[in-house]
């Protein structure tokens, strides 16, 4: 699951998101092909005017970059919002930096990717890369 701990008045927090559902494991050597992508965590104000944008990608939603975006650390998290409609396999979110604290919007880098368990080899072609744009 995915979780943000936080501090408020002094005090930590944790806030877990329930919206996945399956099980996974991390056992097992070398690399493994895991159904979630590290997620990326964009934060602007602060206290109660907190708002979060959780860049992320899954294997319930596809395997498609999904941003689930909350006004406030108490709003339920429903508003989850699928960027594309194409898979983009084991891509793990990266976006332009600069473009979001200057203008507060979201320039995905994606490609598509094939990852393997224990160091194994995917037969896959060359893949494009490209920009998903999303404005906060």
């Amino acid at each position: 699951q995915y979780k943000v701990i936080y501090l408020q008045e002094g005090e930590w927090k944790i806030r877990s998101f329930d919206f996945r559902k399956t099980p996974f494991t991390l056992s097992g050597g070398g690399t493994k092909d895991i159904p979630i992508a590290r997620p990326q965590l964009l934060v602007r104000g602060k206290d109660h005017k907190t708002m979060l944008t959780l860049v992320f990608r899954d294997q319930e939603r596809g395997y498609r970059p999904s941003i689930l975006r909350l006004n406030g650390m108490q709003q339920e998290a429903n508003n989850i919002i699928d960027l594309c409609d194409q898979s983009v396999g084991a891509w793990e979110p990266t976006y332009d930096t600069q473009l979001w604290q200057k203008k507060r919007k979201i320039a995905l880098f994606v490609q598509p990717t094939v990852q393997k368990d224990a160091e194994g080899l995917a037969d896959a072609p060359a893949t494009a890369v490209r920009v998903v744009e999303w404005r906060d």
